[in-house]
């Protein structure tokens, strides 16, 4: 009992009995080991480790990665917090508009372990939303990142125009999920943000109960491919040939996916190649190519989460919670799904039928299922000819 009682008080870096102690989550350490590998964050006054820090060259502060990520300059390679960064400027910053940066928050505040039923969103899954916009004035983004936290992250993004922003959501679960998505949205349109042809909405879904489970992947991949027309089906026309987000039929076949037998084969078919250092490197490299499959499944292989990049660039708040809805109820029912069923489903010739068959095989509420099915035929406003063949 008393050898337990003293490994209790050892510092668990030197090993030797604490005098002093300093606790970083439950890990207790003696003040001299604190100094060298901990810090206390001067935001929140928490204690953490030095592998969790971000210091900034301007305020001379450190800070945990709850609450700054920091960002680094392009043009000066300086290390500043968001709020050193709202102040720093260069010279080409008056060439259209500048885009003040922040990261999100990575803690878990919009993070809820339940959802009310009266809720678009019927999943525990975590997710996190990317909305790519226009803003009218250089005002309004200054006024975003005024009223709405770090719960939000803002950047560029190369493939818009010089009045184009990226908001990043953080990581979202729940009530609270649902909630910040109809603060930001609100908040997007009382100020006036906009989309054009030019903008998507990404979708990224947590998918830590896929990792090392092929059947799910196989599944999910399979239902992806044979239902790749029914989801274009609810997209405007300029999503449906996007160099960003190509069809899965476009870049591989049923049988290749049906025969997957180990994550390895499905990381091999992927990313086209037989050889595993490749295929490690790739993984590695966040924006490699097969990322700009309209159903990302590189991140899913290499980081653990889906990201659908389908959609067109929206801040509705209907659209962005019913898109989320739908994919988060794909992955949960993936393990449910019947391969038989799936190939059977690839073989129907009407879009009709197979809007049917999509449906069937999720358990999405009435009014989830009304939206998707008024989204289709808004879109497909000749959808009444049996003769209508699916994409192929």
């Amino acid at each position: 009992m008393s050898v337990e009682i003293e490994e209790k008080l050892l510092c668990v870096e030197c090993k030797k009995q604490v005098l002093n102690e300093v606790f970083i989550g439950d890990d207790r350490l003696c003040q001299d080991c604190f100094n060298d590998v901990g810090f206390i964050c001067n935001a929140c006054d928490e204690t953490n480790y030095t592998d969790n820090l971000f210091y900034c060259n301007n305020c001379d502060r450190n800070f945990c990665d709850n609450c700054d990520m920091g960002i680094n300059c392009n043009d000066c390679d300086t290390s500043l917090c968001d709020r050193c960064n709202q102040e720093h400027y260069h010279d080409n910053d008056d060439e259209g508009f500048r885009v003040p940066y922040r990261n999100y928050t990575r803690s878990a505040r919009y993070q809820s372990s339940s959802y009310n039923l009266t809720n678009t969103i019927q999943s525990f899954r975590k997710y996190g939303v990317e909305i790519e916009c226009n803003m009218p004035t250089q005002d309004a983004i200054y006024d975003l990142r005024d009223s709405i936290d770090n719960g939000l992250g803002i950047t560029e993004d190369g493939s818009l125009g010089n009045q184009g922003v990226e908001l990043q959501t953080a990581i979202l679960s729940g009530n609270k999920g649902e909630k910040f998505i109809k603060e930001v949205c609100k908040k997007l349109e009382d100020l006036e943000f906009s989309v054009d042809n030019s903008c998507g909405l990404h979708i990224h879904l947590s998918g830590d109960d896929f990792k090392d489970k092929i059947e799910k992947i196989r599944n999910l991949w399979l239902f992806y491919y044979v239902f790749d027309d029914v989801l274009l089906s609810m997209l405007p026309q300029n999503r449906r040939k996007n160099r960003f987000c190509i069809p899965l039929k476009k870049s591989y076949n049923i049988t290749d996916i049906v025969n997957l037998e180990n994550v390895k084969d499905a990381e091999k078919l992927w990313y086209k190649t037989e050889e595993e250092e490749a295929i490690e490197k790739k993984k590695k490299n966040h924006t490699d190519s097969s990322r700009y499959n309209g159903i990302n499944l590189h991140s899913l292989l290499a980081e653990d989460n889906l990201e659908i990049r389908y959609h067109s660039g929206t801040t509705n708040v209907k659209k962005i919670l019913e898109w989320v809805n739908l994919h988060a109820t794909i992955m949960d029912s993936a393990e449910q799904f019947s391969e038989n069923n799936l190939i059977k489903s690839s073989e129907l010739l009407t879009l009709t039928d197979k809007i049917k068959s999509f449906m069937s095989f999720l358990p999405l509420k009435e009014a989830s299922k009304d939206y998707l099915l008024m989204r289709i035929k808004k879109f497909n406003p000749d959808l009444a000819d049996e003769n209508s063949l699916c994409a192929v």
